[in-house]
């Protein structure tokens, strides 16, 4: 069967890497002919948006405000090509692509027998500000391609829809020829607000064995010239920093005598980020994991101390 799989856009998040490429293994293990689709994301320029971000800039540098000032990819490319050089180059090695998208309906014309949608909080609002309506394959024309989501997530336990919204993708998921999330609360959301059963299953992360991941790292090895070590037996793999995680951190520390392994690095101009690779590896080879993050805490369960 040929399958095309729409997620989140893959690119600088780690666990959103992860997830897609380990949907498509899986698939392409059952004998499936994949293909993921590669888009804009959330990064969307239209008048609206350029007319947010003057704003947005407006408030942070002249009235000295604290704003969550986004700046779109296109506007620092080359700077964000050199800080995510290696989880570029993992995507290339190792997941299959569309060309480039911006228009979904051109899918259509591709042949597809199915399109899957899910995991990664492809149900988001906050996420799919500008593609909501396709993360539920509103692009997908006829009865032809079936229609499925796999483990889909919501992000949250409560409703973020719009009224208006609610009822158009209530529309759309009736459509659908098998529904399934990532999360229990995901079943109750369904059901109540869409009405429609979903079933809840595995992320695709825990459809891939101990041994696929070891053989995924020994392969992205050799490689590479040089095989990332890791630099302490306690590895930390947090998103949100906050002083109580800092101190739980330095608590642990002091208590086992681990040298803790802070993964993320500060960003700046000349950073760059760490290899997929390196992150598999993080938890593989240590003794103590702290994470936040919820790919974090999957390969904290199939992978720590297995080398």
């Amino acid at each position: 069967m040929k399958i095309c799989i729409l997620t989140q856009k893959l690119g600088d998040n780690y666990g959103g890497i992860l997830q897609a490429f380990a949907l498509q293994f899986h698939l392409k293990q059952e004998g499936h002919t994949v293909e993921t689709v590669q888009h804009c994301g959330n990064q969307k320029i239209n008048l609206r948006r350029i007319l947010s971000i003057i704003k947005q800039a407006v408030r942070k540098y002249l009235l000295r405000q604290k704003v969550d000032y986004v700046v779109p990819d296109w506007m620092y490319k080359k700077q964000q090509h050199s800080i995510y050089q290696h989880l570029h180059n993992f995507i290339t090695y190792n997941i299959v692509q569309t060309p480039y998208i911006k228009n979904f309906k051109k899918l259509n014309r591709q042949n597809y027998e199915a399109f899957i949608v899910g995991s990664d909080q492809v149900w988001r609002p906050q996420y799919n500000k500008y593609q909501l309506d396709e993360m539920f394959l509103s692009f997908v024309k006829g009865d032809t391609a079936r229609r499925i989501a796999y483990a889909a997530s919501f992000g949250i336990s409560n409703m973020e829809f719009s009224e208006q919204q609610i009822k158009r993708i209530s529309n759309l998921l009736q459509k659908f020829d098998a529904i399934s999330v990532r999360e229990e609360s995901g079943i109750d959301l369904c059901r109540n607000y869409f009405y429609v059963e979903a079933h809840h299953v595995l992320d695709p992360t825990m459809l891939l064995s101990v041994s696929d991941y070891l053989a995924l790292i020994s392969q992205e090895e050799r490689r590479r010239e040089k095989g990332e070590r890791r630099k302490g037996e306690l590895f930390v793999y947090v998103l949100d920093k906050m002083p109580e995680i800092s101190q739980l951190i330095q608590q642990i520390a002091d208590e086992f005598q681990y040298q803790p392994y802070h993964f993320l690095p500060t960003l700046d101009k000349t950073t760059v980020m760490p290899s997929v690779v390196t992150w598999l590896k993080g938890f593989s080879e240590v003794q103590f994991v702290i994470t936040d993050s919820f790919h974090g805490t999957v390969l904290s369960i199939l992978l720590i101390n297995r080398f």
